[in-house]
């Protein structure tokens, strides 16, 4: 399969992203954790997997991350809200309609953040072990799908912290992996692309 590797200027600044396939059924937006990038999503041919299911992918360096220049506009340390509209800049700026937004722990984070604010075009949310907390009280206002996967050996933010946030989404799902840690996706990639694909299906 055929990646596009690209950069974008948002906010004067050069944004890394790579995709791929056809937008059957819509776009699969591919956020990364604090030691990870998009680089991580091509070695596990997510693209690839997501294209079988008819989804087109898009996955993302943040700014300071993987390729992507520094920005002092989008900095994830000091305000996830930022980091919304930074998700909310790329579905614009790509023509982005029918997202799924998939974030692994910071990047959980992020997707949160953006689900919580709405952004025009998601239509789901896959949150792998996201880091959460000032957001916390907020999380009701989530009104899309949201698929919840946790390693049931996560050593970095404890399964009791899925249930939590479980029970403050309304009609979240959340699946517990087996003999998987934080990185699911990684530990566990078959059954994390089962479960993932399985949810997709039942969205549409």
């Amino acid at each position: 399969m055929e990646l596009e590797d690209r950069f974008l200027e948002l906010n004067g600044t050069r944004v890394h992203c790579v995709s791929g396939g056809e937008r059957v059924h819509g776009t699969v937006l591919l956020l990364h954790g604090m030691s990870f990038s998009s680089s991580n999503w091509v070695d596990l041919k997510a693209h690839e997997k997501f294209s079988s299911y008819g989804y087109g992918t898009v996955a993302v360096d943040y700014p300071g991350f993987g390729k992507s220049e520094p920005s002092a506009v989008f900095n994830p340390a000091s305000n996830p809200d930022a980091y919304s509209e930074f998700v909310s800049r790329i579905i614009s700026t790509l023509g982005l309609d029918r997202v799924i937004i998939v974030g692994p722990s910071m990047g959980g984070g992020i997707a949160l953040a953006a689900l919580i604010n709405n952004i025009p075009g998601i239509m789901a949310g896959i949150l792998i072990a996201p880091a959460y907390g000032s957001i916390e009280n907020r999380l009701s206002r989530i009104e899309v799908p949201v698929l919840i996967i946790w390693g049931k050996n996560d050593n970095v933010i404890p399964l009791s912290r899925g249930w939590k946030l479980h029970d403050l989404i309304a009609g979240s799902k959340l699946v517990a992996v087996e003999n998987a840690g934080h990185a699911v996706y990684l530990d566990k990639p078959d059954r994390f692309f089962s479960i993932v694909r399985d949810f997709l299906e039942s969205t549409r």
